[in-house]
């Protein structure tokens, strides 16, 4: 394995770089001005994003030490700036562990880089930038589209905001199924979909249900698929943390029961070390 000097300069320049500099002073995307040592949200390349939850382990600060940690026991979480120190946190630095896992959400450079590192580091799934798709049916207020465009529109240039046409419900179904978008909402008679959508991070029905309730407000979790992904994942839950281990322990009887079913397929996998390991 590379040590981290040689990895962190192997990574595009824009992703060892969070911050703009303006008269010395750090300052954000939107020109403000930011003390990483004491910011008490998550910063990312888009500014501020709220902190929803312990479980996004990377906040505040673009230096490698000092970095938070949260004693949980046996574990612990490191929070740090993914963006600038997704190489640290993969392969570790003279004053800071590796990590078992990346977890965390972010824009299109953020996403990058833990692509960048997931051959060596696990990470939860790519959760950026912000998608949202209004199925728009008929009787639904087209003005309620608009703001839930609007409003992810605020998260980024690169938010994926679309109004679909909601008149035909099976194709409108399609399209979503198709662009498996991290957010849906369904307005009018396209509410009916709700049931049948398979491909989304989360779906929102109704006119009383807008995207921002669940960014904000409902407690549901904000950490979403991106870019397709919602085709084989779902969001950020408690199962991310958790890492099962399978334990077996088989009796003589256990052995002798299963033996015949290990043999057979051994003999047809041509692996006949496996056979002779369970005729003891």
């Amino acid at each position: 394995m590379l040590p981290y000097a040689a990895r962190l300069e192997s990574l595009p320049a824009y992703l060892q770089q969070l911050e703009m500099e303006s008269n010395g002073k750090r300052v954000d995307r939107a020109g403000r001005e930011v003390d990483y040592a004491t910011a008490p949200v998550l910063w990312g390349a888009e500014g501020t994003v709220s902190q929803h939850s312990f479980h996004q382990l990377l906040h505040q600060g673009t230096q490698v030490v000092p970095a938070d940690f949260i004693d949980v026991g046996e574990d612990e979480i490191l929070s740090a700036n993914l963006q600038a120190q997704a190489d640290a946190l993969a392969y570790g630095t003279d004053s800071l562990p590796r990590v078992d896992k990346i977890v965390g959400p972010g824009n299109a450079y953020v996403n990058e880089a833990k692509l960048l590192v997931s051959r060596d580091v696990a990470i939860d799934l790519p959760a950026g930038p912000s998608e949202v798709v209004v199925v728009l049916g008929r009787g639904g207020d087209r003005r309620h589209a608009e703001l839930e465009l609007a409003a992810q529109a605020e998260h980024g240039p690169d938010a994926v905001c679309a109004i679909v046409d909601g008149d035909d419900l099976e194709a409108a179904l399609a399209e979503v199924e198709r662009l498996a978008p991290e957010h849906v909402a369904l307005l009018g008679e396209a509410e009916s979909l709700a049931p049948r959508i398979r491909n989304a991070g989360a779906v929102f029905v109704g006119a009383s249900s807008p995207v921002p309730t669940g960014d904000l407000g409902t407690g549901a979790n904000h950490v979403l698929p991106t870019g397709g992904w919602a085709r084989s994942t779902g969001g950020l839950g408690l199962e991310t943390f958790l890492k099962p281990v399978t334990v077996q322990r088989l009796t003589p009887a256990g052995l002798a029961l299963v033996r015949p079913t290990v043999e057979a397929l051994a003999a047809v996998e041509g692996l006949p070390a496996h056979a002779a390991a369970v005729a003891r």
